[in-house]
């Protein structure tokens, strides 16, 4: 039978003790009966009493496409009693993605509709609007962690930063894996020149979560920047390197950053003594960029 490489990571969220430990025997009995035990995660792993949710740490394994498939068909049905969170998956074979489920409560319950109100406004940018229906989620479910870190991205392009670092901080006080939020702590400290704390976070961004998603990388990339303000040249370095090397997908957000970070890779070489390496990235960002940017060329220049 073949065999894949599966990831598992989020959480969810349960609005009362009722709640819980209802979806907590459906669990176990579907698992039993409906599924024969042919399920990943087994129930006294991952459901927490205490929390009152189901919380599913970065798990990596082996799995048939069975299993697999009567996991995630267990996850959409404990996510139809939840309140709040996620749960992201990934199924993938010598290290190519094959299949990304994402899976988030759904329902008619008034925290679930703001937070999906909020949702919707703020793709249409329409921030100031998302921001009241984030607060809204929040006020009838206080423990929501991911109203409480949209409603931070909010506020950063409202200019709150101070609402948008407390909002991130309570995000990760209630899920404190959420890469989210750590990434939006992270942006916080940069635009406010705070090196050392967005190092800080942009590594808690990126080792919450993995490399199938584009915020990993971008993590790593701001991450690299950040030291770069420190003069860290061997640290950013190597988050450079890492990020102009990864083999992005077609449409992933991060190919745009590509020749920047070339750039910026040429520059942390050169200040490492490594002429030759710094006029390989800055020929690479010259090609990579169409716009041809005269930074690079004058640099590239110099070395020659």
């Amino acid at each position: 039978m073949e065999l894949f490489k599966v990831i598992f990571a989020g959480r969810l969220e349960f609005a009362n003790e009722r709640t819980f430990q209802r979806v907590c025997t459906m669990y176990e009995e579907r698992a039993e009966v409906h599924y024969r035990n042919q399920v990943l995660l087994k129930a006294e792993d991952h459901f927490h009493e205490e929390k009152l949710c189901f919380d599913l740490p970065r798990k990596v394994m082996e799995s048939n496409l069975r299993n697999w498939n009567n996991t995630i068909h267990l996850l959409r049905f404990i996510s139809e009693y939840a309140i709040s969170g996620e749960v992201l998956a990934w199924r993938t074979q010598q290290g190519k993605k094959l299949e990304e489920v994402f899976i988030e409560p759904k329902g008619d319950r008034d925290a679930i509709q703001a937070y999906q109100q909020g949702r919707q406004l703020e793709e249409k940018g329409k921030e100031k609007e998302a921001r009241a229906a984030y607060s809204k989620a929040i006020e009838k479910f206080e423990r929501h962690a991911m109203a409480y870190e949209r409603r931070g991205y909010t506020n950063i392009t409202l200019k709150k930063y101070a609402d948008a670092l407390y909002d991130f901080n309570k995000s990760v006080g209630i899920y404190p894996r959420n890469p989210g939020a750590y990434f939006g702590i992270g942006s916080i400290h940069l635009l406010q020149k705070e090196w050392d704390k967005a190092v800080e976070a942009f590594t808690q961004a990126h080792t919450f979560s993995i490399p199938h998603q584009p915020l990993f990388w971008k993590a790593k990339r701001l991450k690299g920047e950040s030291l770069m303000k420190l003069e860290r040249w061997e640290e950013a370095a190597k988050e450079f390197k890492a990020f102009v090397h990864r083999k992005f997908e077609p449409g992933n957000t991060n190919i745009k950053d590509l020749p920047q970070t070339w750039h910026n890779y040429g520059i942390v070489l050169e200040k490492m003594g490594d002429k030759k390496g710094a006029e390989e990235a800055f020929k690479k960002a010259r090609e990579e960029d169409e716009s041809d940017r005269k930074e690079t060329g004058a640099m590239l220049e110099n070395l020659t």
